[in-house]
Order: C-alpha cells, then structure tokens, then sequence
C-alpha cells in the first residue's frame, strides 16, 4: 500500500498559495485623483490672485489697489480742473525733457515745477493773453484767476508750479500709463494749503504727443 506523505502536500500547498499572493502583489499602485483637492488648490490660487488686483475685496486693501485709489482723478463737484490737453485752446503745452526725451522737473520748498519750454507762452503776459483771446471772457477770467497760482516766472522763465502760494506740496507719486505715454502726479498738500486754499490733493497729468511732453490737465480737491 502507497504511503500519502500528507506534510508535504500541504507545504506544497502554503508554497503555491505565497506565490500567487507575492504575483498579485508586484504591480504599481493604482488609485484615482482626488478633484476636490484639486479644485480647493485652484480656489486658493484664485484668491490669492484677487487679493492681489484687489477685485471683490471690500475689506481688505493690499498695496496696488490703494494705488490704483490714488491713481483716480477727483470727480466731485468741489474739484477745480485746469484743461490744457488737446480738446482745450491751448492743445498742450510743451514741457522740458532730458537729452532722452523724459520729462524734466524739480522739486523745492514743498514745490514741483516744470520749465515751459513751448514757444508761445515764455512768459506769463503771453500765457494769459493767449488764454483771453481764445476763451470766453468770463471763463478766461475765472481760468486765469487759478492759472494764475501756478504758472510761476522764476529767473525770467516760465514755469508750471504745483505747490506755489502757500499750497505746499508734503509728498508726491508718479505714475508712468498707457505704455508710457502718460505721466500723472499725484501730490498731497499740507494742513495749511487745506485750511487756507481748500487745496488737499492735486493731480497733474503729462501726455507724450508726436515725442513731446506736454502738460494736458492740473485737478485740485479738497
């Protein structure tokens, strides 16, 4: 009678059964993506991306969207503006620029000025005189009554003054737009020129035309 080793039937068994788990177990892990983690980390970018241009964010103001503030022309009806631009009777007046065409200015005693280098206003008699033959006389009048508080002579030349007649500038920003071909200054005046002149802040814009700076508009709020 044949003798069954039955121990060793049932290593070969164990042997065959560890083979087979070792053989399932040797391929990549697989899984599937996670999309809500994803679309968390696409929100996040988002929102950092709208912090930054500051759109959608009433509470919280980072950096450029004070800029972009600052940047805005006065609108309110105790806003004065001073229209020197192309839709005026003056079309621009010609400003000083360096050998690399930049724009030109100084700033001194709580003053910004800019050398009129147009060559029809040297002087102030013919800046005015311009000004009331090309305007209505009561709106020359009321023009050149503000006009006159910033177009300066200083060293028998004529200058555009920001700051002048006690309107003392205390700080400024510029900002260079439009691909470089406007300048606005921004300029915040100090407690006397609010309390005396009604004059808090001023804002200058320069536009480039055909290469030369010219002055286009001067705003002053309270």
């Amino acid at each position: 009678m044949k003798r069954v080793n039955h121990g060793k039937n049932v290593l070969r068994l164990l042997l065959s059964v560890m083979l087979v788990v070792l053989l399932c177990g040797c391929g990549g892990k697989t899984g599937k993506v996670d999309h809500e983690s994803v679309k968390t980390s696409s929100e996040e970018t988002a929102g950092q991306t709208t912090e930054v241009t500051g759109e959608d964010d009433s509470t919280q103001q980072t950096a450029p969207t004070r800029r972009t503030v600052q940047m805005e022309i006065p609108e309110d009806d105790n806003s004065v503006r001073l229209d020197f631009g192309t839709e005026s009777v003056f079309g621009g007046i010609a400003m000083e620029t360096d050998e690399n065409g930049e724009l030109v200015y100084t700033e001194e005693e709580g003053e910004i000025r800019y050398y009129i280098t147009d060559k029809r206003f040297t002087t102030y008699r013919k800046f005015s005189r311009f000004a009331r033959d090309h305007m209505k006389s009561k709106k020359a009048a009321a023009f050149l009554e503000e006009a006159n508080r910033c177009f300066i002579t200083i060293d028998g030349k004529l200058y555009f003054v920001d700051g002048a007649n006690g309107r003392t500038v205390e700080n400024s920003k510029r900002y260079v737009m439009d691909g470089g071909t406007v300048i606005r200054v921004i300029a915040e005046h100090s407690e006397q020129s609010i309390k005396k002149h009604h004059v808090a802040r001023s804002v200058t814009e320069f536009v480039k035309v055909d290469g030369v700076w010219k002055l286009f508009s001067l705003t002053l709020s309270q």
